[in-house]
């Protein structure tokens, strides 16, 4: 605006002038003064327009870099974090904070980029010529200044409180969502949809509060930061009028004129600056939950760690005592254990005995409270975490499989392996037969919710994961839950050839399972009470005992 209107004036002083030439000559000179200004307004355009686009792009450029590398951060952090970390914070919460904390974070950014130095700037310059032409007048209206930032300070801690408290809800609605969607045959079969509705209706309803009261915030800076800049500018306004009328303070009427002029501007970039401090506030709530997670700690890793080798002795469990985070009594208490290597060692007991905790040691997703889990007697505590965990494979009770192609899902722990050595794996966990019936064979996708695949073939898969792998010590954690008798004969016989000469741990429900197991490790209570072979253990152990006739009578 500011080129295409003030400077036309300048545009013209170089256009022809036709006082002393005739009509003709006269009608030419205004015929070409239109053309020139028309070209001189279609470069002004045309260069304001590239420069609007590419100011506009690279400022959204740099902020989406930014916040993609942000992102990119965080993820990999998380990666690299204790298992332990998320038992207490849930999945949903960690998932806000890395796509929906980022983007509020990164329009902080993007303010950052644009008002939040122009119109600062702009309020200082205006307020250095105020005080160029009345310092008197500008001071007095700078007294609104400090309950100007005392206002701004007070407005923007309660921004990013409410920030912070909305951001909270985003993710409990987050979490509410995915769990009636990833349950929604449980909750259709059940006829629980209205419960449903109400339960994700009142997180709903919270998350609706928490986002007016920032609105409210918002809203009541405006008039806050006007009503300071009324009265500031009307002391100016009646003193400088004083000075003018009574010829006093020398100042000229065009001079009181421009000052106000700059003053009022100096107002409009403060008031458009306090919309710009509200944004930051809120993207300063959101970054301060996306660092909860990056700083957070990661896996412990001895600085001098050492290069574990393969197992070729023992595994020892000493004197383990291991309580989970907020959790109010030990889930392991003095546990000691020995196995020896190319042992296999089956681990029963009731639920919550501790017996999936005890496993978890030896990878090293938590680590012991007091007491050493050693590998050939050394604290694995030591040894590089790649190096331990290269040696381990695990199956769980829980499938875990990605959004990816079947023969992805195999070769998974093994990126390198063809697909001979996939489909081997696959031959030998009893799930090739199925998966060359798929439309496209092991190129198959395997979706998020596992669509067209049961719970038995899918175990399956990952047991060839597991078997891919080959490594010296299997953990096995009610790998055999969901498949059915005649798969799970096939699978062990096909296992019993993997596991000689490997050291396994197995924990299964099923007696069919353990009873083949060199040694079996009963658990109450977050303790061993006994440990033998099948028969002595039927003999002497009355809870290893208890639960085996209490699963006779549930196979009956």
């Amino acid at each position: 605006e500011w080129a295409l209107v003030n400077r036309m004036q300048w545009v013209a002083g170089f256009l022809p002038r036709g006082e002393d030439k005739s009509l003709e000559e006269a009608r030419s000179d205004n015929e070409r003064a239109v053309v020139i200004i028309i070209v001189v307004m279609g470069v002004i355009t045309l260069v304001r327009c590239v420069a609007t686009f590419y100011q506009k792009y690279l400022a959204e450029k740099v902020v989406q870099v930014a916040i993609a590398r942000l992102r990119a951060d965080v993820y990999r952090h998380v990666l690299y974090m204790p298992v332990g970390f998320f038992s207490a914070k849930g999945t949903s919460d960690t998932i806000s904070r890395v796509v929906g904390d980022t983007a509020t974070a990164g329009k902080g950014i993007k303010i950052l980029l644009g008002k939040a130095l122009r119109e600062p700037m702009k309020a200082f310059f205006c307020l250095l010529g105020a005080m160029v032409l009345s310092w008197q007048l500008t001071l007095i209206f700078l007294a609104a200044a400090p309950p100007t930032v005392a206002c701004l300070s007070l407005l923007g801690k309660r921004m990013r409180k409410a920030t912070r408290r909305s951001l909270m809800s985003s993710a409990r609605m987050l979490g509410r969502l995915q769990d009636s969607v990833s349950a929604l045959p449980v909750v259709k079969v059940y006829n629980r949809q209205d419960r449903e509705a109400s339960l994700f209706g009142a997180v709903n309803r919270q998350f609706l509060r928490r986002t007016l009261r920032m609105a409210k915030v918002e809203a009541a800076t405006q008039p806050i930061l006007e009503v300071l800049g009324m009265i500031a500018g009307s002391a100016a306004l009646v003193v400088g009028a004083h000075w003018v009328f009574s010829m006093r303070g020398g100042m000229e009427g065009s001079e009181f004129f421009a000052l106000l002029v700059l003053l009022g501007t100096s107002a409009e970039s403060v008031r458009k600056a306090s919309d710009v401090w509200n944004s930051v506030q809120s993207a300063n709530a959101a970054t301060e939950r996306v660092f909860e997670v990056v700083d957070a700690p990661l896996e412990k890793e001895d600085p001098e760690a050492f290069v574990l080798p393969p197992l070729r002795d023992r595994i020892e469990f000493r004197n383990v005592t291991f309580t989970y985070p907020q959790a109010d009594s030990p889930a392991l208490r003095d546990v000691s254990l020995e196995v020896q290597a190319g042992q296999t060692v089956a681990i029963v007991g009731a639920n919550g005995s501790g017996k999936t905790t005890l496993v978890n040691l030896l990878p090293r997703f938590y680590d012991p409270d007091a007491g050493q889990v050693r590998i050939d007697g050394q604290d694995i505590r030591m040894a590089t975490l790649v190096s331990l965990r290269d040696q381990i494979g695990l199956v769980t009770q829980t499938v875990a499989t990605f959004n990816d192609t079947v023969a992805a899902n195999i070769g998974y722990g093994k990126p390198d392996a063809t697909r001979e050595e996939i489909i081997a794996a696959a031959r030998r966990a009893h799930v090739h037969e199925f998966i060359d019936t798929l439309p496209n064979g092991y190129d198959t996708m395997i979706g998020e919710h596992s669509t067209g695949f049961s719970g038995g073939q899918l175990q399956r898969i990952v047991i060839a994961r597991a078997i891919l792998k080959n490594p010296t010590i299997l953990i096995f954690d009610e790998a055999m839950s969901q498949v059915d008798a005649e798969s799970e004969a096939k699978i062990n016989e096909a296992l019993g050839d993997l596991m000689r000469g490997r050291t396994c741990f197995i924990i299964a429900h099923r007696f069919s399972t353990v009873i083949g197991a060199d040694r079996i490790v009963v658990m109450e209570r977050g303790r061993i009470v006994d440990q033998g072979v099948h028969a002595e253990l039927m003999e002497r152990c009355g809870v290893y005992r208890g639960l085996y006739e209490t699963q006779l009578v549930a196979a009956r």
